[in-house]
């Protein structure tokens, strides 16, 4: 018995999808970048700000997040 079958360009998209949306590892991968973000642009605003550390500049790299 032989089968055949056509894989689209849609089915290998929906498959990638659900894989990086369900996988553990990659779940953990975006936990980690996300957290990796927040706190390398919170140490490029001090290294920014060391002198001028207040609270209207901070308010106002906020947006940045």
């Amino acid at each position: 018995m032989k089968l055949t079958y056509e894989v689209t360009k849609e089915d290998i998209i929906n498959f990638n999808v659900y894989h990086h949306e369900n996988s553990e590892t990659e779940r953990k991968r975006r936990l980690r970048e996300k957290v990796f973000f927040v706190l390398w642009t919170l140490l490029i605003y001090f290294i920014f700000n060391f002198n001028n550390i207040s609270y209207e500049s901070f308010a106002m790299f906020i947006p940045v997040f």
